[in-house]
């Protein structure tokens, strides 16, 4: 993930609070939460937030506070966090319903949302069928390249990575195909379930890949009674 609106949405909401960040799918901080970002060429892009960030992931990462464990049951008391962060997780999900209700259990005032729009996928619909996603090699490898699973490209590129057993839990490449109104279902059954209130809605344009305009769904919700 680059500098673009996805993250420049997060680390911007990210600012705004100064206790407790939950920030789900961690991988390695592209955020910069808490940590100084260098590009791929060497160049320094900006620096850590330095808040008081719980890094989360299926995977071990190597953060300075790391829980490892499944987004769809997060090991943490209601309203633990001042605000809970989703960046690009919902389209891997298997259930992303389930996984956006814990995001808001867990949150006493914030929970921040960037949705990938995926457009590849065969058909339509929140959940793509297992034969699908089984089938689904083409999806994989155009963001893995020569990798078959999402697990290979981890362990190949990312060599400090303790990765979690692919059998036990698989890793999902994009198997979620959004469009507004799965969207606005997601931030209806959270506000309706955990008395949140949507503060920011927005699809924006990132850029063009496979001669597709493709866009992030952006979304804030607040707690009612904050």
């Amino acid at each position: 993930m680059g500098a673009g609106p996805r993250t420049s949405f997060q680390r911007w909401w990210a600012s705004q609070v100064t206790s407790k960040i939950l920030n789900i799918g961690c991988n390695n901080d592209p955020m910069g939460l808490d940590n100084d970002i260098i590009t791929p060429q060497g160049v320094f892009a900006f620096s850590g937030l330095h808040k008081d960030v719980v890094q989360f992931d299926l995977d071990f990462w190597h953060h300075k506070q790391f829980v490892q464990g499944d987004a769809h049951n997060l090991p943490f008391k209601d309203g633990w966090f001042e605000m809970v962060i989703m960046g690009d997780i919902h389209e891997h999900l298997v259930d992303p319903l389930r996984a956006s209700l814990e995001s808001c259990r867990v949150s006493k005032r914030w929970v921040v949302w960037t949705i990938f729009e995926e457009w590849r996928l065969p058909g339509h619909g929140q959940f793509i069928d297992e034969g699908q996603r089984m089938s689904n090699l083409d999806t994989i490898r155009a963001f893995g390249g020569k990798y078959n699973t999402p697990a290979e490209m981890i362990v190949a590129t990312e060599p400090s990575v303790v990765v979690y057993d692919d059998i036990k839990l698989p890793h999902l490449s994009h198997i979620n195909q959004f469009n507004d109104e799965d969207i606005a279902g997601l931030v209806y059954a959270c506000c309706k379930t955990y008395d949140f209130k949507l503060f920011h809605f927005l699809k924006v344009p990132e850029q063009k890949q496979d001669g597709h305009q493709w866009s992030n769904w952006l979304v804030c919700l607040e707690r009612a009674a904050a």
